[in-house]
């Protein structure tokens, strides 16, 4: 069985996997959002992806808690000796943007569902009430900076996906296979400290 845990060489079970509901849920609600904006007043799915954008959106939320609960409570694992300090910082620099993007999405996304005091219905099981209706043009401004932080968002998330490509095939540091696999190390394994979102 995988380790649960992260050690100062691997990242355990948990991290994994909030690393890949979190890369999939953007993913797809990047995927949704660019679709369902063309859709018409009669198409079927009309109002039934909006339903399943903001709920999944809600979902993101408490995983990306969850995931910076997890950060905070677990070791890091060490990044390659042989990376520069200008890679560390930049790599250090991505992941705070991601993060940052992925706040300015969720919020934005949140202000525009409860625009003119409205409620987030999930599926007739609860709602999430409207904590600020106080702003003028609030759907209007929220969307705006929705649809700007979600492009920078996916931007971001290329940017991500190729460094890991570049590290895996390129350097053929395992620096994707680390992430995809719980427990594997990097190759060579000459670990330095690596700061990671």
């Amino acid at each position: 069985m995988p380790p649960l845990r992260n050690t100062p060489r691997s990242f355990g079970l948990v991290s994994v996997l909030l690393h890949w509901v979190t890369a999939f849920a953007v993913l797809g609600l990047f995927a949704c959002g660019f679709w369902m904006v063309d859709l018409s007043y009669y198409d079927p799915l009309y109002t039934v992806l909006p339903q399943w954008h903001e709920v999944v959106g809600l979902a993101l939320v408490a995983v990306t808690a969850l995931r910076l609960i997890w950060r905070g409570a677990s070791q890091q694992p060490l990044a390659a000796a042989n990376e520069s300090r200008s890679q560390r910082a930049l790599a250090t620099s991505a992941h705070i943007f991601l993060l940052l993007g992925l706040v300015v999405v969720m919020a934005s996304g949140y202000l525009i569902s409860t625009a003119g005091n409205a409620e987030i219905d999930v599926f007739g099981w609860f709602a999430v009430p409207p904590l600020i209706d106080a702003i003028d043009n609030q759907e209007d401004i929220a969307g705006y900076w929705h649809w700007l932080s979600a492009w920078a968002l996916i931007a971001l998330v290329a940017a991500h996906t190729a460094a890991a490509l570049w590290h895996q095939y390129a350097r053929r540091d395992n620096t994707l296979g680390r992430m995809i696999v719980p427990g594997s190390t990097l190759t060579p394994d000459t670990p330095k400290k690596e700061n990671s979102v």
